[in-house]
């Protein structure tokens, strides 16, 4: 049955090549010049993807990539973003280069959403205390691309639309986790939590890939203008509060099911 839905669909609703050479269109050796050279500066440039065959999130040092002497670390480069970009089921996967010790081989990589949509910290010391010799307390400024509260929308019967607003909702359940998850760190720490997200009143589109230009230009403008006055920064957790009524309880009973006792 799965080898007769792939035939039918392939490994993506959407293809993948329109990105690929968008990417490849921006993401020149030039650039990775650039990259470098921050790098050696001590800053650092981090993008996550997930490891499909592993079931695990991998985090790509783009700098050490773009300053190493690999021979393929442009398309390597280029491939980690596409990966990143690639949500399950509606972009195909994409296949990394990788070797362990003189084994070379492909591993099958995806959005980095899957398995982690926010790494402030690495997982494995989310549960722990961190100790720095510095007296100074690190800091910590999240922004997310996107709204973190429940946001209604009447999805229509379709493959497409159901498997994009499943995996928005995955999404938007995986992200508000990890940010209870690290701002519980951030506190339990003594370091400073700053959060900045999409206000809960804005109206975006319905469905989760909407790339028409005045809607992209209009999220741009929203962002700018906010990152001017800085007044979105939230130092706790009160912009994942919950619209009204969004986890309501309600017993909705068909009104067939209704028994009347009137004679």
């Amino acid at each position: 049955m799965l080898e007769r839905l792939n035939a039918i669909f392939g490994s993506g609703a959407f293809k993948t090549e329109p990105l690929k050479l968008l990417i490849a269109r921006y993401i020149d050796e030039e650039l990775l010049h650039l990259v470098a050279d921050q790098h050696r500066r001590g800053r650092r440039l981090f993008v996550v993807t997930t490891n499909i065959d592993a079931q695990r999130t991998a985090l790509w040092n783009m700098g050490a990539i773009a300053a190493s002497d690999y021979s393929e670390r442009l398309q390597l480069f280029r491939d980690i973003l596409v990966a990143s970009a690639s949500a399950p089921g509606l972009f195909a996967p994409t296949y990394i280069q990788v070797q362990a010790g003189n084994v070379r081989f492909q591993e099958m990589h995806v959005d980095g959403a899957v398995t982690s949509n926010v790494l402030a910290v690495p997982e494995s010391v989310l549960l722990q205390k961190v100790a720095f010799r510095s007296t100074a307390k690190p800091k910590l400024y999240i922004i997310v691309n996107g709204k973190v509260t429940p946001d209604f929308a009447v999805i229509g019967d379709g493959t497409l639309s159901i498997v994009a607003r499943s995996f928005y909702s995955t999404v938007k359940a995986n992200t508000r986790s990890f940010l209870i998850a690290t701002y519980d760190f951030a506190r339990r720490n003594g370091w400073q939590f700053r959060l900045a997200a999409i206000q809960p009143d804005y109206a975006m589109t319905s469905t989760t890939f909407n790339f028409d230009t005045d809607y992209m230009r209009g999220l741009f403008n929203l962002g700018f203008s906010t990152g001017r006055t800085g007044q979105q920064w939230q130092s706790s957790l009160q912009a994942l509060a919950a619209s009204p009524g969004s986890e309501r309880v309600e017993a909705r009973v068909p009104p067939t099911a209704v028994i009347s006792s009137a004679k």
